[in-house]
């Protein structure tokens, strides 16, 4: 897509505006639902479960915006199709990759502050999942579809055209993807998104394949949260 004119620029900023607005807002949904108009300090399941369907209203709202207002698919590049083994072979460099750069993240971020961090938000959602697998799988199934299509599919490609240069669309829709997960109130909660959310970008930069990255993004969430259930479950 090029821009033609000034009124095509502003219809994709405001879009690119909304998306991040409406995305900070669902990863506050929380705090700002259960906390100032219920009175509940705790995560429930029943908030996690609100907190993702807030996540697929903002998918279908984008989609609308991007169909009505920017007169246009939401996703705008086009899906490549790759073979089964240029899939296998990614799947395992980005899962190492992402393995390899948090732990030297993390241990860094250890070095630095002198303990390793506990979120207790993540201890909580453990315990949750623990309990609900429904909602484990749910929530997995909801970051992949929802935050692919708006981080990647959506934000990236709009922020290359008003940027125009890839490599700094990909550095700040990955700061968003990072942003949102805030709420875990820790720097590696902070850090590992960044970096998922900067190969995930490169990928999409070179390989334009969509459905490889949902797939991936649900099954890496389904590894980290058993992980987490292991690791702080009682």
């Amino acid at each position: 897509m090029v821009l033609t004119n000034t009124s095509e620029r502003n219809v994709i900023i405001a879009g690119v505006l909304l998306t991040i607005s409406l995305l900070v807002f669902s990863s506050l949904a929380f705090h700002i639902l259960a906390v100032r108009f219920f009175n509940i300090y705790e995560m429930t399941a029943g908030f996690v479960l609100l907190s993702r369907f807030l996540y697929w209203g903002v998918l279908m709202f984008i989609g609308i915006y991007s169909f009505k207002i920017e007169k246009q698919d939401l996703v705008i590049w086009p899906n490549q199709k790759h073979n089964f083994i240029t899939h296998f072979l990614s799947a395992i460099v980005i899962f190492f990759i992402i393995i390899i750069l948090n732990a030297i993240v993390s241990q860094v971020i250890f070095s630095i502050i002198g303990h390793k961090e506990k979120s207790l938000q993540v201890i909580k959602l453990a315990e949750i999942f623990k309990a609900h697998k429904f909602i484990l799988i749910f929530s997995a199934f909801t970051a992949g579809v929802t935050e692919e299509l708006l981080f990647r599919a959506y934000l990236l490609p709009r922020l290359e055209i008003l940027f125009k240069n890839s490599y700094l669309a990909v550095f700040v829709s990955s700061l968003v993807f990072a942003g949102i997960h805030y709420g875990y109130h820790t720097i590696v909660n902070i850090t590992g998104p960044f970096i998922i959310g900067v190969i995930f970008s490169l990928y999409y930069l070179k390989y334009r394949n969509i459905y490889f990255l949902i797939i991936f993004h649900f099954l890496w969430d389904i590894f980290a949260f058993i992980l987490a259930i292991k690791m702080y479950s009682h």
